[in-house]
């Protein structure tokens, strides 16, 4: 029976037929939907530059020579007058002029005795914005009606690592 060998192949057949219609006919419609894009447009705005020059301070902090007083003014740090302490002095300022502090610098102020340290009035800031001007200072203050004891005061100022500057007075 030549025909019903055909109809078992078809049948065999059918489904994937039927697969390969239906999926011509979902490309079909899925090609018709297809909208004409436009043509790409240059849409750059010209716009200013802004000017990139450094406004931040770099590189170390720095300050000048000490400046020994016996008062300064509270809201500058200016020393009053440049005078050697003496010991009836109660406190002792090491004024330092601001050459260049950038924001975030730290110093460090480590008071010596005769060579012996002064652990206890070492002290250390940290500077909050740039600062190219003004005064800096530190200071040792002594309590109590004892005298400063007769002998070489010295300030050793760094940045935590390298020294920045070092001085000393004699008080007699």
């Amino acid at each position: 029976m030549p025909g019903s060998n055909t109809f078992v192949l078809s049948r065999r057949w059918a489904p994937i037929f039927l697969a390969l219609i239906v999926a011509c006919g979902l490309l079909a419609a899925c090609g018709s939907d297809k909208k004409e894009s436009p043509d790409a447009t240059e849409t750059a705005v010209e716009t200013d530059v802004p000017d990139l020059s450094p406004t931040a301070l770099s590189g170390p902090a720095r300050v000048g020579d000490v400046i020994w007083a016996t008062t300064i003014e509270p809201q500058t740090n200016a020393p009053v007058a440049a005078s050697t302490p003496v010991a009836g002095d109660t406190t002792i300022y090491a004024v330092f002029p601001i050459v260049s502090l950038p924001a975030g610098s730290q110093l460090v102020a480590s008071w010596y005795f005769n060579d012996t340290s002064l652990d206890a009035l070492s002290s250390a800031i940290r500077i909050d914005q740039d600062r190219t001007s003004g005064w800096i200072e530190f200071h040792i203050e002594r309590t109590g009606t004892d005298p400063w004891p007769d002998g070489v005061y010295e300030i050793v100022l760094t940045d935590g690592t390298n020294e920045l500057q070092r001085a000393d007075i004699t008080i007699s």
